[in-house]
């Protein structure tokens, strides 16, 4: 997994939680030694996370940062690669129907399975 800005905020939040999940991140972010504080926690946890300075306002910096993560970890892997079942939507909408994600109340989030992704 890629994400961009990942030295605070939302973008933490998801490194950390994919990390714990067993998932491969590369991170970046503009400050250097916080990133490199928080890769340090992480990999301190078990977790399989490679921080790599830049910013996300220079094209030439993500693109560098993109193909450093590939390189890292053999390759990118699409997020989604296939059409979910039936049962992965339910689960889905299982779970933002759950009192875990009480913020859902009144958003629009689309759940087809990958259907607009393949139009």
């Amino acid at each position: 997994m890629i994400v961009t800005g990942g030295t605070s905020g939302i973008d933490l939040a998801a490194v950390k939680a994919f990390a714990a999940e067993g998932g491969r991140v590369g991170f970046c972010g503009r400050r250097e030694e916080l990133g490199r504080e928080i890769e340090r926690a992480i990999r301190g946890a078990g977790g399989d996370v490679r921080f790599l300075r830049a910013d996300i306002r220079d094209a030439g910096e993500v693109e560098r940062f993109v193909n450093r993560v590939a390189e890292l970890y053999g390759g990118l892997i699409p997020a989604m690669r296939r059409m979910a079942t039936a049962e992965e939507i339910a689960r889905t909408v299982l779970a933002i129907a759950s009192d875990e994600h009480p913020f859902m109340t009144g958003s629009t989030v689309m759940i087809d399975g990958g259907m607009t992704a393949q139009l």
